[in-house]
């Protein structure tokens, strides 16, 4: 009887490649050259290129508030009507924050999740779902950090040194960068004076960089981890004017736009998907346009939908957008899924959000 032991290294490496990703985390404890191989990051790559692309995150309130609990899913969209069941959990490698989320960030399969305690100061933590890692980020000793509101991101430089930022838009304050490799914080010697709102101060993370809405520019424009520096205003690829805009990332891979206006009894939507993007340049592709006619109950909700996020799935040519529901009297999130041939439903998914798995270890 032949063992995986007497076979080619290529060969073993090409059977580990098609395991599930569960299977794929429990491997390491098989053998030390296993346990290196499941860390190596291009052969995670190779991996997560013949499995699923991407996967979404979940998160629901526990306790009355008091915690969260977010949940990696992977998603297998064979119709898109059916969108719920074809959400399979990864393991049980979810995450119990003991305080409540306030939002979560995400780049290289790392996610940004930030918190608050009882006096409302920031607590961060950088959370590897497929590795299992965790690392809580001291935050108290920023300056200004209990007087100004500050919008976060995570990315890395040309080096591959992973880090956050803390950015004060539209403000005299100086951002705040906290380096994981070197654990501590600088300020900046910058300002930012562009402005962007609460929903649209989350920013998207693309390639080691963050991108933002410059709202009162109309236009985007990119914070460079390697320069620490932000880059010029870039133009959106349809009029600004009376629109909504969320940014998204496809796979890590493409920065995408999210455009919604509701106007005389129409809700409008656009996604556009750059086919180049650096912090200095942008083209763009439409993906698809839908609109929908709010003449029911049913879609009412659409005059108050407040857009958190997105993600769409090229392949099937469909988006799914979370975002707050106001005319809910408790404001609970909500999900939309549209799709290129005008398809529109309303799904009880909550609050979700996409991101890639990856190998990366938090330093």
């Amino acid at each position: 009887m032949t063992l995986m032991s007497d076979l080619p290294w290529d060969l073993v490496k090409e059977i580990l490649s098609r395991t599930s990703i569960t299977s794929l985390r429990a491997i390491g404890s098989t053998c030390k050259r296993w346990n290196t191989l499941s860390k190596d990051e291009s052969f995670t790559k190779k991996h997560l290129g013949k499995a699923t692309k991407e996967f979404l995150m979940n998160m629901t309130c526990e306790n009355d508030y008091e915690s969260d609990l977010v949940s990696p899913t992977r998603f297998n969209l064979q119709n898109i009507k059916d969108l719920p069941s074809s959400l399979k959990k990864i393991g049980n490698n979810n995450m119990l924050c003991p305080v409540q989320i306030l939002s979560i960030y995400s780049c290289d399969g790392l996610l940004l999740l930030v918190t608050a305690d009882n006096l409302g100061l920031d607590q961060l933590v950088v959370w590897n779902p497929y590795l299992g890692q965790t690392r809580w980020i001291e935050t108290k000793i920023l300056q200004y950090g209990r007087y100004a509101i500050g919008r976060y991101a995570i990315g890395y430089d040309n080096k591959k040194n992973h880090k956050v930022l803390k950015v004060f838009f539209w403000s005299d304050i100086k951002p705040q960068i906290y380096d994981l490799n070197s654990n501590s914080w600088r300020v900046l010697g910058i300002t930012c004076k562009c402005y962007s709102s609460l929903e649209k101060g989350r920013g998207a993370s693309l390639k080691g960089n963050t991108y933002f809405v410059a709202e009162n520019e109309k236009k985007i424009f990119c914070f460079d981890f390697t320069t620490e520096r932000f880059g010029p205003c870039l133009h959106l690829p349809f009029d600004f004017v009376g629109t909504d805009v969320t940014l998204s990332c496809v796979r890590e891979e493409q920065l995408a736009v999210f455009a919604h206006s509701c106007v005389t009894g129409t809700y409008k939507m656009e996604i556009w998907i750059t086919t180049k993007i650096d912090p200095n340049a942008v083209s763009w592709s439409k993906f698809f346009k839908v609109e929908v006619q709010i003449d029911g109950y049913y879609n009412l909700f659409l005059y108050q939908f407040e857009v958190q996020s997105f993600f769409i799935d090229k392949e099937k040519k469909i988006a799914v957008v979370s975002g707050i529901d106001d005319c809910d009297i408790l404001g609970y999130d909500k999900s939309i899924v549209v799709g290129k041939d005008g398809y529109f439903e309303k799904t009880n998914l909550g609050y979700v959000f996409s991101y890639v798995p990856s190998s990366v270890q938090i330093q």
